[in-house]
């Protein structure tokens, strides 16, 4: 047989908690508009998540609500964006960055890493290539296609170069919940409101058909500039109430990094041991390699 490996669809089935809440809601007839931002039960439970609930995140004004990390950078794209803009992006990278970047009439920008930097942006190369049109610098951590994640000192160095140049840092965290109790740069988004991040729901919780992800951002009236360019009801009932229920399901995330140490040991381990390949320990659910 064939094994497919061109799309991220995660082998794990959807939490049993949102499969029976979304029964239940079918049968109470919740099938009705949800806010565009997301609903504000749902905001707050991301904001109560264990590594934000000391933050004082404020889920009216810091949170958006969006149609998976697809939904969120493509709402972020068309609002930071005008025809012209630049915006720089590791590679390798995932394609559709690209794209999205295109249909917002913007240029995307290849910052080229190494194996001797062990794939991780440097400064000076990012230094190298801003223009007068530069308007952001995204970095997708762990990286997609990689697996790798970049030393939190050197994203704050480039945080903190990025708010000197007066350019707009975007993050995609999509695959950090892979990673055991991870809480990446939310704790630090307070001192740098330049900073965006992104979350996908979709690849940890095995909800890709419901789409659900979120953006953070310390400045409130950022935030703002974006909920006024939101699609309506972008978000659908299902998606939102999915969202309440997983961000608490602490079994199935203990039960699912579980799974990923001990299978993506294995897979790691069978993968070194074939002739001609070089194989990168990956930090999240997929591993890099080159055929030789």
């Amino acid at each position: 047989g064939v094994i497919s490996l061109g799309i991220g669809e995660p082998d794990m089935p959807t939490p049993k908690l949102v499969c029976e809440a979304c029964k239940e809601a079918l049968d109470k007839g919740i099938t009705h508009y949800t806010p565009n931002a997301g609903t504000l039960s749902f905001r707050q439970a991301i904001a109560e998540k264990s590594y934000l609930k000391d933050l004082h995140y404020d889920p009216k004004t810091e949170i958006i609500i969006t149609n998976g990390g697809m939904g969120a950078l493509s709402l972020l794209f068309l609002v930071l964006l005008n025809k012209g803009d630049e915006i720089l992006i590791q590679d390798p990278q995932w394609l559709n960055y690209v794209a999205q970047v295109a249909y917002c009439d913007g240029t995307a920008v290849r910052v080229p890493t190494d194996l001797a930097h062990n794939f991780e942006m440097q400064p000076e190369t990012i230094e190298k290539l801003i223009t007068p049109h530069t308007k952001a610098l995204m970095i997708n951590t762990p990286n997609n296609p990689t697996g790798l994640l970049p030393e939190r000192g050197l994203l704050e160095a480039i945080a903190q170069r990025c708010r000197a140049l007066n350019i707009s840092l975007i993050l995609d965290e999509a695959f950090l919940d892979f990673i055991p109790d991870q809480p990446g740069f939310i704790p630090l988004l307070a001192q740098h409101p330049h900073v965006w991040v992104l979350r996908s729901l979709t690849k940890f919780y095995a909800i890709p058909g419901l789409r659900l992800g979120y953006l953070l951002n310390a400045d409130a009236q950022a935030v703002a500039r974006l909920r006024a360019r939101q699609m309506p009801w972008s978000i659908n009932a299902y998606a939102a109430l999915a969202g309440e229920i997983i961000l608490q399901d602490r079994a199935y995330q203990r039960a699912t990094w579980q799974w990923l140490q001990e299978e993506g040991a294995r897979f790691y381990a069978q993968l070194q041991e074939m002739a001609g390949l070089t194989v990168w320990p990956g930090r999240a659910n997929y591993l890099f390699l080159r055929c030789d």
